[in-house]
């Protein structure tokens, strides 16, 4: 990683330990998370177009280069498309283990395909860091099944 030409004490560490995509983020009163409808496999929706609430679970080990004044940019989007369908800047505020519950991001879905988590790094570009399939009912079966899909 390091090319020789910054000293290493200016370069932060941030490693990703744990991405979790979900329904729900609740924090309990002991100060435990409780991850609510963790999508295991894709996310399927009923019908598109739809708008759904993402949540994500992050954990990072970072090791900032000053307290406070390091952090990263975290966006969702699909893969294919240059626009985001959601952005967060986020700061780190000390070495160690850091827990990031991003609750109820919205999430437009116009049809299946790949929603993409990137970060970005400071002095560094976009990287994919997680992906979760999205899909959604094949319209011609839908339409041949008579169903309304008023449930």
């Amino acid at each position: 990683m390091d090319s020789g030409n910054t000293p290493r004490a200016e370069i932060p560490a941030f490693r990703l330990i744990n991405a979790v995509f979900c329904e729900d983020i609740r924090r309990e009163d002991n100060g435990k998370d409780m991850l609510l409808g963790v999508y295991g496999g894709d996310i399927v929706v009923a019908r598109c177009p739809t708008r759904v609430g993402v949540s994500l679970w992050l954990q990072y080990f970072s090791a900032p280069v000053r307290a406070g004044e390091t952090g990263i940019d975290l966006r969702l989007r699909f893969d294919g498309h240059d626009e985001p369908v959601s952005q967060i800047g986020l700061p780190f505020m000390e070495e160690g283990e850091t827990t990031l519950a991003l609750r109820g991001m919205p999430v437009a879905i116009d049809g299946s395909g790949v929603l993409l988590l990137e970060h970005c790094l400071p002095g560094q570009d976009w990287l994919e860091i997680a992906r979760k399939r999205v899909t959604c009912p094949d319209p011609a079966a839908e339409a041949s099944s008579g169903d309304a899909g008023d449930t």
